[in-house]
């Protein structure tokens, strides 16, 4: 049970010369609890400011859905681009028909995305009978 006597009075000497130097040095105490202050709060901000974005991303990304499905007469470019290919430029815009005709697409039936294999074949087949 002695042995932790020495300990007590060694914890009690540094509590005591902390206690007096936080009374001899007011000013450097007060901004080393400021800055402390500061730093965890802007810490927490960041924290806070992060995951609010991510969530609000998240939330964005799932607005899309599984079943939305997005045609874009022109591709997308990153900038003022460049000028159009004359390919995309004779591109048809979508009429009303072609709107309804999405619509009534029913769920159990699949929209295919062709791979550019299966594309270059049909335009391949588009170019001979035209």
């Amino acid at each position: 049970m002695r042995a932790w006597v020495p300990f007590v009075r060694g914890f009690a000497g540094n509590v005591r010369f902390a206690a007096s130097s936080l009374v001899e040095h007011k000013l450097r105490s007060t901004l080393t609890v400021l800055g402390i202050v500061v730093g965890v709060t802007t810490v927490m901000a960041m924290v806070a400011i992060v995951t609010g974005f991510n969530n609000n991303i998240i939330g964005n990304l799932q607005t899309f859905g599984a079943n939305r499905l997005e045609i874009k007469k022109y591709e997308d470019r990153f900038g003022p681009g460049g000028p159009q290919s004359d390919e995309e430029r004779r591109r048809k815009n979508l009429t009303v028909e072609d709107v309804k005709a999405l619509r009534e697409i029913k769920d159990g039936d699949r929209v295919k995305k062709m791979s550019e294999k299966e594309k270059k074949a049909a335009e391949g087949q588009g170019a001979g009978t035209s």
